[in-house]
């Protein structure tokens, strides 16, 4: 059976780190990317399942990066789960982008696999 793909993006390379091993021990495969150029150029040849991905990034935002995603057909229905440590505005500039949700940092484990199982109904978290 073919594991559920996730691609993090977030440029604090130890925050993506402890991101995908989380992620890795709770039985997804993970590809991670230190921005959202990285990211685009993954995805012009791979899809992930869902995308996890920062907001605040240098080069390609997150913001940026959600909306090149939901103006692409073939990228359109991957779920999309934005991350940030900042106020009300970035968070709903994600929402209008279109992230289907928007988690705060510091991060909170319960809040993620709860995020995933709403998101990703068939994935056995």
């Amino acid at each position: 059976m073919k594991k559920i793909s996730i691609l993090v993006v977030e440029d604090y390379s130890d925050l993506r780190s402890l991101i995908q091993i989380f992620l890795e021990q709770i039985g997804f495969a993970v590809v991670a990317k230190e921005n959202g150029a990285e990211a685009l150029t993954y995805l012009n040849e791979q899809r992930p399942d869902l995308i996890l991905t920062d907001l605040m990034m240098p080069d390609v935002s997150g913001i940026e990066l959600i909306e090149k995603v939901r103006a692409n057909h073939q990228l359109l229905n991957i779920p999309i789960i934005a991350m940030t440590a900042c106020d009300r505005e970035p968070i709903k500039k994600a929402k209008e982008a279109g992230a289907n949700r928007v988690l705060e940092k510091p991060l909170n484990p319960e809040a993620i696999v709860s995020t995933l199982r709403e998101l990703l109904p068939f994935a056995t978290v």
